[in-house]
């Protein structure tokens, strides 16, 4: 008997150019309401050739907002089942556009999806052809605090994780790297068992650096972190990603980081309650 494969939506890679291509024969419909997009708009005016915006954060769904020279109401990425069709084209514009990719298959698995990769994505994924087929290693990753926030380097909750992991000789077993800004600043904690790295390095012109950043990121089996998991957002499906988080998460509960989502794998609770509350 002939096996039916179920089909996936095609996802294809384009340009600003290609995008300005399709609109002139095609309704384009952009996914991403975020800084990236807003920026395109503002930049190079790409707004002009986009009809619709979605986005799938759900508290900023039916709101009306104003990008580069025009309004758009952000919808539900659920209306996409009954607006697609041979006629129109869906972009894109988002970090996460595999996971975005993955969930669009489900609404409507019979179009061809296009992202558009950020000038920051390009130099990210620069020396991603050197680990792409290589298996996790026994590599765990940590860091505390974001981009902006130095001072909270191998600090909160990241910290004393990795502190209890040092104490049951997890060390014996896996590499233990540390992710901060100046990596020259956490020099003690360097040893046999323990690596620093600056997430700086991710665009860093010096080769050696840089290589050696993407390395732990595409190898290490376990992540934990206290914040957003952004940097981490090319990870392959077999790494796991822990959020430990700086609290409980229920403020910032609407912004578009929010503390739960499809972004990473496990987070840690403190209540049964705060469990089923970020269920919903």
């Amino acid at each position: 008997m002939r096996r039916i494969q179920r089909r996936e939506a095609c996802l294809c890679r384009c340009t600003l150019s290609s995008i300005k291509r399709l609109a002139a024969r095609k309704e384009v419909m952009v996914y991403g309401y975020n800084s990236f997009f807003s920026e395109l708009c503002e930049e190079r005016h790409l707004e002009q050739y986009v009809s619709r915006l979605f986005d799938n954060n759900p508290h900023v769904w039916g709101e009306t907002v104003r990008i580069g020279r025009k309004d758009f109401e952000i919808e539900n990425p659920k209306k996409l089942h009954s607006c697609l069709a041979k006629e129109t084209t869906l972009v894109i514009i988002a970090p996460y556009y595999e996971l975005l990719h993955r969930q669009l298959c489900k609404i409507n698995s019979e179009i061809s999806i296009y992202y558009y990769r950020t000038k920051e994505d390009r130099r990210a994924l620069r020396y991603q052809f050197l680990f792409k087929k290589g298996k996790t290693k026994n590599i765990m990753l940590f860091r505390s605090g974001k981009n902006h926030l130095p001072m909270f380097d191998v600090d909160d909750n990241a910290k004393v994780l990795y502190d209890y992991m040092l104490s049951h000789n997890y060390q014996s077993k896996y590499k233990m790297v540390w992710v901060v800004e100046d990596n020259k600043s956490f020099r003690k904690l360097k040893s046999a068992s323990t690596d620093v790295v600056s997430y700086k390095w991710e665009y860093t012109r010096n080769p050696l650096k840089a290589i050696k950043y993407a390395y732990y990121l595409h190898y290490a089996q376990y992540c934990f972190f206290t914040d957003d998991c952004y940097w981490m957002r090319n990870h392959s499906e077999n790494q796991i990603l822990v959020s430990l988080w700086h609290g409980c998460g229920f403020k910032a509960r609407s912004q578009k980081s929010e503390p739960t989502g499809s972004h990473y794998d496990f987070m840690t609770v403190n209540s049964s309650f705060y469990a089923k509350e970020n269920r919903k």
